[in-house]
């Protein structure tokens, strides 16, 4: 039986869910447009990683949070950033083999997967409303995406078997957060989620060589702190929405970052969006509005 969802909880934990998909979303274009001034990936993410661990966690300690109680409380947030790695790795990996457009769809075929881990798992009788709703967001992000592109690539099974495998990791990574969330500090676990990555993107980034402007480039430092703003933000209130309306309603929204993505790009890369675009970005919006109702039959509202 689920606990009764406060309506003030659903709509602070939507608008978070919002939020998080905004600051995620908008990743994509940035990286895009600072990887024009010199950062590579490795440097970009490692910066990034170390900024969201360290930072959180100083800010925290000075708010007067505990942030470590030994190894046996760190080992559920070592699991699941061990997952999230892997995860990153075979989404980065797939796009080296398959067309960006593919790998986005099946990677974000991920709300399914996480679906069926609460009904296989927990056994939630999800309602037909909800279930409606993931098909609508599936197909509003194929038009956001554009059908021609996912259909006219060139199809190559190891970048297809990465992508559907990166889905499947980024279901269970939500599904582990929600029930660590949902039992402690969703701000001390985003510290303790960001080490392990800090620690490997910065090893990997002097492995490879670390590659970043002149201290002098204003406008390269700007956007990257601007990257490091938005990362910081949308990291925290994830987790944060994650534990006021569960990680099925958080998966849900999230459908958004790919659509802020596509519009990011149109403002800050000059790429243009087609009409079947709007419309898909319509549809999605469409289906998020409809997670105002029970996600599963058993849940109501308080």
């Amino acid at each position: 039986m689920m606990p009764p969802l406060h309506r003030r909880d659903f709509w602070i934990g939507c608008a978070l869910a919002v939020i998080a998909a905004f600051c995620f979303g908008i990743q994509a274009p940035l990286a895009k447009l600072i990887y024009g001034y010199g950062f590579d990936v490795y440097s970009f993410m490692a910066i990034g990683r170390v900024v969201q661990c360290f930072g959180v966690a100083l800010v925290l300690h000075w708010m007067g949070h505990r942030l470590w109680n030994g190894w046996q409380s760190y080992r559920p947030a070592a699991l699941v950033s061990i997952i999230f790695l892997c995860f990153s790795w075979l989404h980065y990996s797939a796009i080296s083999y398959l067309a960006i457009a593919p790998v986005t769809m099946l990677v974000f075929l991920y709300p399914l997967v996480l679906a069926a881990l609460h009904v296989w798992i927990d056994k939630t009788p999800l309602t037909r409303l909800f279930l409606l709703s993931l098909i609508t967001a599936l197909f509003g992000l194929a038009l956001v995406i554009q059908p021609d592109q996912i259909l006219h690539s060139d199809f190559n099974w190891m970048g297809a078997a990465m992508a559907s495998a990166a889905g499947v990791l980024i279901a269970t990574y939500l599904y582990l957060s929600g029930k660590i969330v949902a039992q402690g500090n969703p701000y001390v676990f985003t510290v303790h989620l960001s080490f392990i990555p800090a620690i490997a993107f910065t090893l990997l980034s002097l492995i490879h060589g670390v590659a970043l402007p002149a201290t002098s480039d204003y406008t390269a430092w700007k956007w990257m702190g601007l990257s490091l703003c938005f990362s910081l933000i949308g990291q925290i209130v994830f987790f944060v929405a994650i534990k006021k309306i569960t990680s099925l309603r958080v998966s849900l929204v999230l459908k958004l970052e790919p659509v802020i993505a596509v519009l990011g790009a149109v403002w800050l890369l000059g790429e243009t969006i087609e009409f079947m675009q709007y419309l898909g970005v319509f549809l999605v919006v469409s289906a998020i509005f409809a997670v105002s109702q029970p996600v599963s039959k058993t849940e109501t509202p308080a």
